[in-house]
């Protein structure tokens, strides 16, 4: 093989080698791209499911209130205790 043959090889696998780097940055700025969105998404889906925590201890309180509000009516009240006059001394 020729000192030219040989150059000529060279030129062609460094030109190929460029082409693969490049084509490699460009899906790892996809893939970068597609982590930020993937990042922001999660993000949005956190705050979803704290706000859904947030409204599900609300209504678990108010239905605690409300039990517990007619089981108060239903028990029997406590029969009040006639107060004594106090006597004049």
């Amino acid at each position: 093989m020729s000192l030219g043959e040989r150059l000529l090889k060279y030129a062609e696998t460094v030109i190929t080698l460029t082409k693969s780097l490049e084509e490699t940055r460009e899906h790892l700025r996809d893939i970068r791209s597609n982590l930020s969105q993937n990042r922001e998404r999660i993000v949005r889906l956190e705050e979803k499911v704290d706000a859904i925590m947030r409204e599900l201890d609300l209504r678990d309180g108010k239905i605690v209130a409300e039990l517990s509000r007619q089981i108060q009516d239903r028990l029997p009240q406590p029969k009040r205790r006639e107060r004594l006059p106090k006597e004049n001394s």
